[in-house]
């Protein structure tokens, strides 16, 4: 019985060796990507980042979020090309450092297509919506907004769905959460955002 236990325990021993071994070596160290000092974004097949901080940059999000001045310096784009509805857009973007709240847009295309000018009113019954994520990780969104609330304001002043095609508009009102309702509010959000894919 002694030796069935030491057996065992070599088995379990040797296996839990082989997969660290195997781990360790798929592991590759990944280089950071930041962009040269003379541009403000980096480019991939699949989505823009954004990496500046001030809207008198090139690309930038920034709004009052209950009071409080955000700006957004990390911003990744993905353009889903798909024909008809389905077509997508979706902007995931967050702060700098240990404080770091972010916000995620999912954007549909409109019936009346992506074009200038394009409004968004969000709450429970749209399928776009807008999460906001708290640095204490509270998750706020647009698709808790009740029937006879005010719903989340998009505007986009230009929006050019295309490759290098540039987006660019203001963000307004309340996001909840979905268990108590409380909210968070935006107020003067600015965003321009590239689309390099």
């Amino acid at each position: 019985m002694k030796i069935y236990r030491q057996s065992k325990n070599i088995k379990t021993l040797l296996s839990v060796a082989v997969i660290s071994a195997l781990v360790f070596i798929s592991c590759e160290e990944k280089q950071p990507n930041t962009p040269p000092s003379s541009t403000t974004a980096t480019t991939s097949t699949t989505a823009t980042t954004s990496t500046t901080s001030s809207t008198s940059s090139t690309f930038y999000m920034s709004a009052v979020v209950d009071g409080k001045n955000i700006e957004f310096k990390n911003i990744s784009i993905d353009r889903d090309t798909t024909v008809g509805q389905t077509a997508t857009l979706q902007v995931v973007a967050n702060t700098e450092g240990i404080d770091r709240p972010s916000i995620e847009f999912y954007l549909q295309k409109p019936l009346s297509g992506w074009a200038n000018n394009l409004s968004y009113a969000l709450d429970y019954k749209e399928p776009s919506y807008v999460k906001y994520v708290t640095t204490g990780g509270r998750v706020y969104s647009s698709i808790n907004i009740s029937p006879g609330d005010t719903a989340f304001k998009i505007k986009f002043s230009k929006f050019e769905f295309q490759k290098d095609g540039i987006i660019e508009g203001t963000i307004s009102g309340a996001l909840k959460i979905d268990l108590d309702l409380t909210s968070v509010v935006f107020e003067n959000g600015k965003i321009r955002f590239k689309c390099d894919d």
